[in-house]
């Protein structure tokens, strides 16, 4: 179909106890006026408007991009005798692309597959995991901040073959990500049912919820320096070793 038709009601049974999904249920059509309607208390999601909204705004933001680049980033500016294609960059760029994008879509079908397990599990679980979950994807951001600048370092000292500052942003990053593990490893150990619950208010949920992240406090040192050992080896180039290692 190409329509739902999704009432409060529903939108309530949906929730299942989660305020935030039922913020986001009922509240789309103000962050999303342009393609939702109201028609007698119903709120009606027409998938095609969402599409066409999305595809549109990214061609906006595209042009802005193109016009702020030639505006203000000269370095950037291409003129048209250098809209050619190398066969060996193209080649180059394309071995390194497969292969993130490889390692990316092994970590998503993994994520799918913990996902079908929980089903079997009861909505409270599901629910409570995927709280779980939102908050480890912001603590992720963060490790994977300083793993995303150390890959720009390396790159760019190893293109200089100033190996000594490599070890030494290797060695910084290593250290940050260390003490980064035992902050979180406190916060959710010890705060865990308090996060959880800015989420939701049912109490199985945020159970569940506290349970899978005070149990994935003690296994993010791995997950952290899984971060900085891939982050080292795209420095170097070898994405192949990533997309093995994920």
């Amino acid at each position: 179909p190409t329509q739902t038709t999704l009432t409060p009601k529903k939108a309530v049974l949906i929730s299942k106890g989660s305020r935030t999904l039922l913020q986001e249920l009922l509240t789309t059509r103000a962050r999303n006026s342009a393609y939702l309607k109201e028609k007698k208390n119903e709120i009606v999601f027409d998938f095609k408007e969402i599409r066409f909204s999305t595809i549109f705004c990214q061609f906006l933001s595209s042009i802005w991009l193109i016009i702020y680049t030639y505006k203000y980033c000269e370095p950037f500016r291409l003129r048209k005798n250098e809209f050619t294609f190398s066969l060996d960059i193209g080649k180059l760029i394309l071995s390194y692309a497969w292969a993130a994008a490889m390692q990316q879509a092994v970590v998503c079908i993994g994520r799918f597959l913990v996902q079908g397990m929980l089903t079997t599990l009861g909505t409270n679980v599901v629910t409570g995991y995927n709280m779980g979950f939102r908050i480890e994807l912001f603590i992720q951001c963060i490790s994977q901040g300083v793993s995303g600048a150390m890959i720009v370092s390396i790159a760019q000292n190893l293109g200089n073959k100033n190996c000594d500052r490599v070890r030494k942003f290797f060695r910084t990053a290593f250290k940050f990500q260390v003490i980064l593990e035992v902050v979180t490893a406190v916060a959710l150990l010890t705060s865990a049912p308090k996060l959880v619950g800015l989420f939701s208010n049912n109490v199985q949920v945020i159970e569940a919820g506290a349970t899978y992240s005070r149990t994935m406090a003690l296994i993010y040192f791995f997950s952290y320096m899984g971060e900085i050992i891939q982050g080292f080896f795209r420095g170097i180039g070898r994405l192949r070793l990533t997309m093995i290692a994920s």
